[in-house]
């Protein structure tokens, strides 16, 4: 409809740090973000579309028009606001639960004394193979978690249109891989938006299950939060859903808006405008019965058995044994269990060192059978057998 100037504010913002041309600024808190494109608008009806409720809205010629604001149902997102917090203990303390600090410190403690682990910020600078390799790991490390959930992933559907021209965006400092490594294996990357060097948007992040007993996805949001203080950012956006964990990590939790302006005095500008919230409303009605929930509630049930077992079925199982027990290291081959071929055995190894606060290279695993290994350590003989 000609009479209709629709933008959507939430896509552009976040990707491009563009501002629908009808608001002359937009304010998070003090900060204030000037639209540099701003200009008055001629159209009887300015639509305006996923809209943050954590920042404030000033139209060009706000005097012309009236203002209509509506809840966009289904949408809704969490947040770190760091205004007048310095470090991140002094965050955590004010706002993070006791067992998070303890949980959060025991396992970034553990991982650092398990492996060789090192931090990579890409900000700024990047290579292209540099570049490429960390996407082929990320994706990687995205499809091997969420095949192991049996669930979809919509940034791995919508791939091509997330990392797009993500070399470029990083180097003028729009964007930004960070990554934890093991020697020189990313175990944890994610992917930032960074909006006018003010706000980080996550936008995804990826990490390696078998080293699921340290919390690599608590040591992202840490690495994030410390980040962002460090470089003076007011806000930390985790993006899309009220998850568990967000709810352990934010401050700050917001819905999503539709603005409708109407030009003031024009009978066209009101039906228009009366139209289009009806619209709104209906399809608001239509969520709130919840029909796609109950959809893919259908869909889990008719795939139940398959993921039931899927999850609960073991990949290993694993015994102590006692050191005394008979053991020829000569007899057997030693290996990687790095290499691809034993993926299989890393975890139950990975968590023995997490229990045992032991680094990697005090462990020797053993090869007896086609599925049988034995690892050594100081202690314990432990055999696992791959299934």
């Amino acid at each position: 409809m000609k009479h209709i100037k629709r933008d959507q504010f939430i896509w552009d913002f976040q990707n491009h740090e563009t501002i629908p041309n009808c608001y002359k600024k937009v304010l998070l808190n003090e900060t204030v973000f000037t639209n540099e494109t701003a200009r008055a608008n001629p159209e009887p009806v300015l639509y305006v579309s996923l809209v943050p409720t954590y920042l404030d809205y000033v139209l060009v010629n706000h005097n012309a028009y009236h203002h209509k604001k509506i809840s966009h149902k289904g949408k809704d997102g969490a947040g770190m606001l760091l205004n007048g917090e310095n470090t991140v203990d002094s965050y955590l303390q004010k706002f993070a639960k006791r067992q998070l600090r303890i949980n959060l410190k025991r396992a970034i403690t553990r991982l650092e004394e398990s492996f060789n682990i090192t931090y990579e910020y890409n900000f700024g600078s990047i290579t292209n193979e540099k570049c490429q390799f960390l996407l082929t790991e990320m994706r990687h490390l995205l499809e091997n978690r969420f095949q192991e959930k049996n669930m979809e992933n919509m940034f791995l559907k919508e791939w091509e249109l997330h990392t797009a021209n993500l070399e470029a965006l990083i180097r003028a400092k729009k964007a930004s891989l960070f990554v934890v490594y093991d020697e020189e294996k990313p175990i944890s990357i994610s992917l930032n938006v960074h909006i006018k060097n003010s706000i980080l948007f996550s936008k995804s992040n990826a990490y390696d299950t078998d080293y699921a007993k340290f919390s690599l996805g608590h040591l992202d949001n840490y690495l994030l939060l410390k980040w962002c203080l460090e470089n003076n950012y007011q806000f930390l956006d985790l993006g899309f859903g009220i998850m568990d964990y967000k709810i352990k990590w934010c401050n700050l939790f917001y819905n999503f808006d539709y603005h409708i302006y109407s030009k003031k005095g024009s009978f066209l500008a009101t039906g228009i405008a009366i139209l289009e919230t009806t619209k709104i409303k209906l399809k608001n009605g239509i969520k709130t019965f919840k029909i796609r929930e109950r959809l893919r509630h259908i869909k889990s049930i008719a795939i139940k058995t398959k993921e039931t077992e899927t999850a609960t079925m073991p990949r290993y199982k694993q015994e102590i044994l006692s050191a005394s027990e008979a053991f020829q290291e000569t007899d057997l081959m030693e290996i990687n269990i790095k290499d691809t071929e034993y993926k299989a055995i890393r975890q139950p190894i990975y968590d023995y060192l997490y229990a045992q606060k032991m680094h990697l290279n005090a462990i020797k695993t053993y090869k007896i059978e086609e599925n049988t290994f034995l690892c050594k350590t100081g202690e314990h003989l432990i055999k696992i057998i791959r299934l």
